[in-house]
C-alpha cells in the first residue's frame, strides 16, 4: 500500500463486473473532487483459472456513460487483507466470505456497497452475471448511485481531516 493512502477494495465474486465497475466509478468520481489519497482497486472472491478482461454488457454501459472500464480479474490476495482500510461488498455472499478471510477483530472493515443508496429499500448490489442487459443496467444503476453517496461521504471525510490538520 502507498503510504499515507487509504485503501479501498471493492469485492464481488468474479471480479468481472460488480466490483471493477464500482472502482471505476468511485477512481472518477474522486478525482473529479480533487481527492487522490485514496487507493481503490477491486478483486473477487472466486478465482478465475485465469485472469479475465471485464463482462462486454458491463463495459458497453460504462463506456455509455462516460467510464473506462479496463484492467483484469484477480482474486483477493494476503496483501488486500492486511493493507487494505475497507472492503465495500456486493452482496452478502461476498461479506460472509470476506468474514472468513479476515480475523473477527476486522470485520468492522467490511460493508456493503448498498449502504451508500439514497433507496434503504436496496440491500445488495445483484450480481448480472449470466443475466441479460436489463439486469446489468440494474446492477450499474446501483452500483454508480451506491458509489456517489461514497464519494460524498469521503468528500467530507477528507476535507474536514484537511481542515483539523489545516491543510489545502
Amino acid at each position: 500500500m502507498t503510504e499515507n493512502k487509504c485503501k479501498i477494495l471493492f469485492i464481488c465474486t468474479g471480479n468481472i463486473c460488480r466490483s471493477p465497475l464500482a472502482a471505476t466509478i468511485l477512481k472518477k468520481k474522486l478525482n473529479e473532487r480533487g481527492i487522490h489519497s485514496i487507493e481503490i482497486d477491486s478483486a473477487g472472491t472466486f478465482g478465475m483459472y485465469r485472469p479475465t478482461p471485464p463482462d462486454k454488457t458491463m463495459v458497453k454501459l460504462a463506456t455509455e456513460a462516460g467510464y473506462l472500464l479496463n484492467g483484469f480479474s484477480r482474486k483477493v490476495n494476503k496483501a488486500d487483507l492486511e493493507n487494505c482500510r475497507l472492503f465495500i461488498c456486493m452482496d452478502e455472499t461476498n461479506v460472509e466470505k470476506m468474514k472468513t478471510m479476515l480475523p473477527a477483530k476486522a470485520h468492522h472493515r467490511i460493508r456493503r456497497l448498498a449502504r451508500y443508496i439514497p433507496d434503504r429499500s436496496v440491500r445488495i448490489i445483484p450480481d448480472p452475471y449470466g443475466g441479460n442487459e436489463a439486469a446489468f443496467r440494474l446492477a450499474f444503476n446501483y452500483i454508480e448511485q451506491g458509489c456517489s453517496g461514497l464519494s460524498d461521504i469521503l468528500s467530507r471525510f477528507i476535507t474536514q481531516k484537511e481542515r483539523l490538520s489545516g491543510h489545502r
